[in-house]
C-alpha cells in the first residue's frame, strides 16, 4: 500500500497550465502576466476601527496585506497561515476560492481598460487603492500594488483560466506594437 502524496505535492494553481504562455506573451517594457504563488487569503468581517483601510485601500509592506472589501469587509492576504489566536472572529479562510494574477508594465491600464469600468488614472486609483469590481464579465478583486504600475487581480479560481485568455487577448495588440518598434 502506497502513502498518499503531501498535500503540497497535490496542490496545482488554476492557472499553472498556462504559465508558460503568459511567460512568451508579455514584454519587460509593455506589460506582463503571470500567476502569483499560492497565498493564504482570509477573509475578515469586524467593525472598522483604527489599524484598518480606509475604503477603497489596502495597508500592509511586504506579503501581509489588509484589503477592504466593503463596509465591515476585508481580506487579509499572505504568504504564510496565520495563526487562528491571530485573525479576529468572523474570519474564514478562502485560500482556495480565488488564484491571484499580476499584471504588470506601463501599459498595464490600458489592458484593463479593455474590460473594466473603473477608473484607472493614478488620480482616481493609486497604488494602495483596491476595488471589487468587473473585469470581462468575471467578479475580480483588483488591487493596484506598484506605481510602474501593478496591479493584483483576485479572481475565482473557476474563472481563472477564461481571465487569463481575455488577457493574454488584451495584451496582444500592445506587445505586438512595442516588439516591432525601433531600439
Amino acid at each position: 500500500m502506497t502513502a498518499d502524496p503531501p498535500l503540497e505535492a497535490m496542490r496545482r494553481s488554476p492557472a499553472a497550465h498556462l504559465a508558460d504562455l503568459m511567460a512568451v506573451t508579455g514584454s519587460p517594457d509593455s506589460v506582463r502576466l503571470r500567476e502569483m504563488p499560492f497565498r493564504v487569503q482570509y477573509e475578515i468581517q469586524r467593525p472598522d476601527g483604527d489599524g484598518w483601510p480606509e475604503p477603497g485601500r489596502a495597508s500592509g509592506d511586504g506579503p501581509r496585506q489588509l484589503l477592504w472589501l466593503g463596509p465591515d469587509w476585508y481580506l487579509l492576504v499572505d504568504d504564510e497561515p496565520v495563526s487562528e489566536v491571530d485573525l479576529p472572529a468572523g474570519s474564514v479562510d478562502v485560500s482556495a476560492q480565488r488564484t491571484i494574477l499580476e499584471l504588470a508594465g506601463p501599459l498595464a491600464p490600458a489592458v484593463l481598460a479593455h474590460g473594466c469600468a473603473l477608473d484607472l488614472h493614478p488620480r482616481a486609483f493609486a497604488p494602495g487603492s483596491c476595488a471589487q469590481t468587473m473585469l470581462a464579465k468575471a467578479q475580480v478583486v483588483l488591487h493596484q500594488i506598484g506605481s510602474e504600475p501593478t496591479y493584483r487581480i483576485f479572481v475565482r479560481a473557476s474563472l481563472a483560466d477564461y481571465l487569463v485568455h481575455w488577457l493574454l487577448d488584451a495584451m496582444a495588440e500592445y506587445v505586438s506594437e512595442t516588439a516591432g518598434a525601433d531600439p
